[in-house]
């Protein structure tokens, strides 16, 4: 038997379980009662109202993996973030709009929740790419929203990014970016309401420690935990956060738990373990290398212990035949 071929069928089944993994996250974070509890924390004009009026303010049904980031790309079959690895057509994770509770001037609001798993798996700075994203919702309005010159049209965005596994820095944070006027000379003023249009927010996980007291960060680490049973989320959200389990939601979770099962703890996941032991190698080493530093500094950089990086080391090494493109 071809070792190659055996491994390279194990990755293939991997990846369509992340896939899979990816589709039923993004399913059961669409369910309008999980976006309020989102929506309560991370926009400010929602921190003092209830999750069931927050819920009332949700527009229509949430478009999951359906809208291009892309305005030219044309969306074909069933999308999740990248038709490839590399290449494909980009859709935004969950996009919906949400009327604001103002009784003399509702605000209509375009919002993005993304979700990001190893952030330090990326090639690019996470927070360039939330930049962009942004930048997309804003263009995008123009022969929709506004036209001609009509800028006050304009309506505000937020991207919200939920980062199950951050920088080790960054667990179990919750940060918000805005654009903020700075006075260079003198005083200058100008309303709010025309250039606050724009709000990105992370929201970094930290599974291993659910039981931290924010809201949000304790709702996803449940919800999003790879290790705990469907009942014990179960209960938890229902006592905490009043949320009660439809038959279709009850489904979805425990869909997701199945699909996390085999993409995290399956036997079958030999490649992948090794996958994220090169990960976590060629981060290092190469700030290592580009900054000139100690391999410890660099595994601080990265996010990473020294003992995380010599143990993936040690995986490498032993398992030679594993590393082979």
């Amino acid at each position: 038997m071809d070792k190659r071929k055996t491994r390279t069928a194990r990755m293939i089944e991997t990846a369509d379980q992340k896939a899979a993994f990816d589709r039923q996250v993004k399913q059961i974070l669409s369910y309008k009662r999980f976006l309020a509890w989102i929506l309560k924390t991370c926009v400010d004009k929602f921190s003092g109202v209830s999750i069931e009026e927050i819920e009332g303010c949700i527009e229509g049904k949430p478009s999951v993996a359906e809208m291009a980031v892309h305005q030219d790309e044309q969306i074909r079959g069933d999308n999740t973030a990248d038709t490839s690895i590399d290449e494909g057509v980009v859709t935004y994770d969950i996009r919906f709009t949400a009327l604001t509770t103002d009784s003399v001037r509702p605000i209509e609001l375009f919002i993005n929740i993304e979700g990001q798993y190893r952030e330090g798996s990326l090639k690019y700075p996470l927070m360039s790419r939330v930049v962009y994203y942004l930048s997309r919702m804003i263009s995008a309005q123009y022969g929709k929203v506004f036209t001609k010159q009509n800028y006050g049209d304009i309506r505000k965005v937020y991207s919200i990014w939920i980062v199950s596994e951050p920088y080790a820095r960054n667990r179990n944070s919750v940060k918000s970016f805005q654009f903020v006027p700075k006075d260079l000379y003198g005083h200058a003023a100008y309303d709010k309401r025309d250039y606050d249009k724009i709000t990105a927010v992370l929201i970094n996980l930290d599974q291993k420690k659910p039981g931290v007291k924010n809201q949000i960060l304790r709702m996803l680490n449940v919800l999003l935990s790879d290790t705990m049973e469907v009942s014990e989320k179960e209960k938890i959200l229902e006592n905490e956060f009043n949320i009660l389990m439809s038959e279709d939601v009850r489904e979805e979770m425990r869909d997701m738990c199945n699909f996390s099962e085999g993409v995290y703890r399956d036997g079958v996941l030999t490649g992948q373990d090794i996958g994220k032991a090169q990960e976590v190698t060629s981060i290092v080493e190469y700030i290592a290398a580009a900054n000139h530093i100690s391999l410890s500094k660099a595994c601080l950089m990265a996010g990473r212990t020294l003992k995380e990086y010599k143990a993936a080391k040690k995986l490498l090494e032993k398992s030679g035949e594993l590393v082979e493109a």
